[in-house]
């Protein structure tokens, strides 16, 4: 009691833990409250920042401890940015990107620098500088767009693009201007820019996605994998310092080198989002609000007068630009508000700029003034611009991807109405859990809110030791499960064998899709395939995917799908090029086809109705009379598809049955998949037979999703005959 008597509280808190403290108590409760009165979140944390920091209720100084974790923020802004675009996009549209962010440069530069020559009466090289302040922006709102799950529409990726442009122009302007300022010569930094900028760029983009593809191969422990992601972000911002340009460059850099490393679906992606976005991303905004001091507007009218025209003009411009876009590329009034809402807000650049600015000393005043580069109204200007712009980017981008998302929505159900699917991963090995949950998260349909069934099957035969094994087994996919951050479901059968447990389940879950090991691959596939995998196979006419991963899915280059001859005859044709689909989105891998020129016509027919963001390649192929035609097609780090048949089936041929333990034998280095599609029509009955009798009944409906593509192509084919 006399101890907690003898504690005194001063203020600001000092205390590390009330510190942590007030800062989590801020992040919980802050965007729920704000919410309430229809403010985004980032402008709440951005408004509870003010109200805490030393210009409002000073209850937190902005210490070093502030500085470090927002930096990483804006850090981890930059780097999911880089992380989540649809790089298949941004390469085709990199020419819209270089226009929008040449024109988002140029009109706010010039607006900065007659507004400060003019009207302020700054000298030129001030109004250089402010020129740059006024054409950075940082994608602070950017959180949003991923929250609603539309960073790969065109609008943002041009605005993303942009972002580099413009911040890396503006950048080059103050450290010449910096340069000239200080030394009267910016020929050292233009000369040490021109050397270092190319060999920082070729290390980020080439280098790191190398050794990093290299690690995630060797190394399975995620909690590594993510410690590996986080140092090879701060390492490529250093770099971006050392090569003179700012370290958010360096962050963007490094998310487009691990964009083909890290699925979005992918547990390491979870981490590293709720790390940002619990975290590192909130306290950047918190410490923000800090820098705001509101007592300068009342400082006097000139003081009134820089920050209103500032406010003014750098919003106008950067709206200004967003029109031109809109203009010369015919976009929806929504995108424009989209791009310039992600592009309007102010941050990093733009305080760096004036706060590098207001340091540099270039003279004396009087006695005991010194002239600085930037004054201080122009700073507070600058931190009060950064408020205010974020403020109206966060309504602009809120109020965009509502719209975009319910458009998006619409569209996707004209193509390809809501799916209801139900995905059966059957797990016995403990080495292929995590992977084969993986894989059916990814190839499950986004929009679908059924759970993956995951199941191990028990003989009821068993001794204590296999019950104990199952049960280890079972907590092993519940964690994978958990780190993947999706929906899904354990359980556990006791059966007379595996086959029968499986069948069994289809049969009363109503499966749509089977997510299976390939069993036995390497002890030679005859043991141990042909009872459990071909008896799964024959006895069920749902879609079967058996799965082999040597190396993680996030290490794929590119996609090689295999398709036999009169494929597109087969009922499932539509439903397994759905989930190469989602495989390809969700993995930015480029998918590379192979099947012949009238299979190609309907896979051509079905790419085009789909209008995919993804790069994709159909080759010609019909040459299925001897495997090693498919493994001399194959690359290093390939994941190969083969789409297989049914005995029986319109295109099953002979050949198709040494496909599986060909596959096993000569691709040991590559993960490979083969499917074996839907053989059933929707609202038909079908019998699962087992191995002692059968069993009778209505198994899952054919899915909604795939009725209207069904019917075109069916009446393409008819077409074709």
């Amino acid at each position: 009691m006399t101890h907690l008597l003898n504690i005194h509280i001063t203020f600001p808190l000092e205390d590390p833990v009330m510190v942590f403290f007030v800062i989590m108590l801020i992040v919980l409760v802050a965007p729920p409250l704000f919410k309430k009165v229809r403010v985004p979140a980032i402008v709440g944390l951005i408004l509870s920042g003010l109200l805490i920091g030393p210009y409002g209720i000073n209850l937190l100084a902005r210490d070093n401890s502030i500085v470090l974790l927002g930096t990483v923020g804006l850090l981890y802004i930059m780097f999911l940015a880089g992380i989540e675009i649809n790089l298949h996009d941004f390469n085709k549209r990199r020419g819209q990107s270089f226009v929008f962010g040449a024109i988002s440069f140029i009109i706010p530069f010039l607006a900065g620098v007659a507004l400060s020559y003019y009207l302020f009466g700054y000298p030129l090289v001030s109004s250089i500088l402010i020129g740059a302040i006024f054409s950075s922006h940082t994608l602070v709102t950017y959180p949003i767009v991923s929250r609603f799950g539309l960073s790969r529409l065109r609008s943002v990726n041009i605005a993303i693009g942009g972002t580099i442009f413009t911040d890396l122009l503006s950048l080059i302007i103050l450290s010449v201007i910096a340069n000239l300022a200080r030394n009267q010569d910016g020929s050292n930094g233009w000369m040490i820019m021109i050397l270092t900028v190319p060999l920082f760029g070729l290390f980020v983009l080439y280098v790191v996605p190398y050794i990093a593809r290299w690690y995630f191969k060797r190394t399975s422990n995620r909690i590594s994998q993510f410690i590996f992601v986080l140092a090879s972000l701060f390492l490529s911002a250093f770099l971006a310092e050392v090569a003179m340009v700012e370290p958010v460059i360096g962050a963007f850099l490094a998310g487009l080198a691990f964009n083909r490393l890290i699925p979005h679906t992918s547990g390491l992606m979870n981490r590293l989002e709720f790390m940002g976005n619990a975290l590192f991303i909130p306290v950047f905004l918190i410490g923000v609000g800090m820098l705001i001091d509101i007592s300068i507007l009342f400082n006097g009218r000139h003081a009134l007068f820089v920050v209103f025209f500032t406010i003014a003009f750098a919003v106008l411009s950067k709206y200004i630009a967003a029109w031109i876009t809109q203009k010369i590329y015919s976009f929806s009034g929504i995108e424009r508000l989209m791009i310039f809402g992600l592009s309007n807000s102010r941050a990093a650049a733009a305080l760096a700029a004036a706060i590098i600015g207001f340091n540099i000393i270039i003279g004396v005043e009087g006695q005991t003034e010194t002239a600085r580069l930037l004054g201080e109204e122009v700073l507070n200007a600058t931190i009060l611009l950064i408020l205010v712009s974020i403020g109206i980017s966060s309504f602009a981008v809120e109020k965009a991807a509502r719209v975009l998302a319910m458009k998006d929505e619409t569209a996707n159900m004209d193509v390809l109405p809501e799916i209801k699917e139900r995905i059966l991963v059957p797990v016995s090995n403990p080495d292929t859990v995590e992977s084969l949950i993986e894989f059916a998260s990814i190839i499950k349909t986004a929009k679908s809110n059924e759970p993956l069934h995951i199941l191990n099957v028990v003989d009821k035969e068993h001794d204590s030791l296999t019950a104990w094994n199952s049960e280890k087994l079972i907590t092993r996919a519940k964690k994978a499960v958990s780190a993947l951050n999706v929906n899904g479901t354990t359980m556990t059968r006791y059966d007379l064998n595996a086959v029968l447990g499986i069948l069994h389940t289809i049969k009363e879950k109503q499966v749509s899709d089977l997510v299976i090991g390939i069993f036995g691959r390497h002890s030679y596939a005859e043991k141990l395939f042909g009872s459990i995998n071909d008896n799964i196979i024959r006895h069920t006419n749902i879609s079967v995917f058996l799965s082999c991963f040597v190396q993680p899915l996030n290490t794929v280059e590119r996609i090689l799908v295999f398709i036999p001859p009169k494929a597109e005859f087969e009922p499932g044709f539509v439903k397994w090029l759905g989930k190469i689909r989602n495989i390809a989105s969700k993995t930015g891998q480029e998918i590379v086809f192979f099947a012949d020129n009238r299979t190609a016509e309907h896979i051509n027919f079905f790419l085009t109705n789909q209008q995919l963001d993804i790069k994709t390649d159909i080759s010609d192929f019909s040459e299925w009379d001897s495997y090693s035609n498919i493994i001399n097609k194959t690359k290093k780090n390939d994941l190969v598809v083969i789409v297989n048949a049914r005995p029986d089936s319109i295109s099953y041929f002979s050949y198709l049955d040494v496909m599986p333990v060909a596959m096993s034998r000569y691709l040991t280095n590559n993960n490979f998949i083969l499917i074996y599609p839907e053989q059933y029509d929707s609202a038909q009955n079908i019998t699962i037979r087992d191995l002692g009798g059968t069993l009778t009944g209505q198994v899952h409906k054919d899915d909604k999703v795939f009725t209207n593509m069904r019917v075109k192509f069916r009446a393409k084919s008819r077409g074709a005959k």
